[in-house]
């Protein structure tokens, strides 16, 4: 059993962990990287996993030293062949990534006008290219309550935020004679497409099963040891599984938006399923990494050999 530790606790918070995953991400990314657009889609990537380990330290989600959480999800974004064609909506994570950054960061702050206009207008800027993703203003501003960093001036001024891309978005349409373009977003939100999940292929209900898999086994051994974080730590991390069961939801009444919610929820995921790998020490924890190491193994030679 202490060998079995060691080989955890040198796999979680061990230093050539990080390298060694971002060798084989290259090396399965590889396989795509034949266009311009290709490079601007895994520089997209990498930024979203290089600013999960910035969240991580400036807010502690992990109380010790790890990347396995950026290291599981650039793992992953690797064996996901889908994910490797450049689309406009893969930057609505990237935007994702600066809003929960600017959210924490409104935590227990009277003056955090500024963190609550940059929150908003991330979000919003996201509706422009997916109008659905609006609707996650409504989570967020659950989020700034428990945060307990909402006032009647950090409200108008999250407000201000959303307004502030469709502000632009009216005056390009205005000097272009193009006002269909302005209320094109507007149409689209008030309308959704019917549910339909034939279009999602088996490599992609493969990984939506493993991230789903990972997301509820870590949510629920967390809420077993939250007592254990300080009750900021709590708050933030019961925030994330607060917007992975939204995003769950929004995947179950829309599946056309599947890529953002999907690389959006592999995000939470991995930071959720690093922190019980990390700080949990027991046979539970040392067979689900091992299953973990086995079925990415797996799935990323599946991926190489079908796909």
């Amino acid at each position: 059993m202490n060998l079995a530790r060691r080989f955890q606790r040198e796999l979680t918070t061990g230093r050539i962990t990080l390298p060694v995953s971002v060798l084989l991400s290259l090396l399965l990314w590889s396989r795509s990287l034949d266009s311009a657009d290709a490079y601007i889609n895994l520089m997209v990537f990498a930024l979203i996993g290089y600013l999960s380990i910035e969240i991580n330290t400036v807010f502690s989600l992990i109380r010790n030293r790890t990347t396995l959480h950026a290291c599981m999800f650039w793992l992953i974004s690797g064996i996901c062949v889908f994910l490797h064609p450049f689309r406009l909506v893969h930057l609505i994570p990237l935007a994702f990534m600066l809003a929960f950054f600017q959210l924490f960061g409104s935590y227990e702050r009277e003056e955090c006008k500024s963190n609550a206009f940059n929150t908003f207008f991330c979000l919003s800027a996201c509706s422009l290219l997916s109008p659905h993703f609006i609707y996650f203003c409504i989570p967020f501003l659950i989020g700034m309550i428990a945060f307990r960093s909402i006032s009647f001036q950090t409200f108008l001024t999250g407000l201000l935020g959303i307004v502030l891309p469709y502000w632009f978005l009216f005056g390009y349409a205005f000097l272009t004679d193009n006002m269909s373009l302005f209320f094109s977003p507007f149409h689209s939100m008030i309308t959704m497409a019917p549910i339909s999940y034939g279009t999602i292929s088996l490599s992609q209900w493969i990984a939506i099963g493993f991230i789903s898999v990972c997301g509820l086994v870590s949510s629920a051994h967390y809420m077993t040891v939250s007592h254990q974080d300080k009750t900021k730590v709590r708050i933030l991390l019961s925030f994330l599984i607060f917007i992975e069961v939204c995003i769950a939801v929004a995947f179950l009444l829309q599946p056309q938006h599947l890529i953002p919610l999907f690389i959006t929820q592999t995000f939470i995921t991995s930071i959720m399923t690093s922190h019980l790998l990390v700080l949990t020490r027991t046979r539970f924890s040392f067979i689900m990494l091992i299953s973990i190491l086995v079925f990415l193994m797996c799935w990323a030679i599946y991926s190489l050999i079908m796909e």
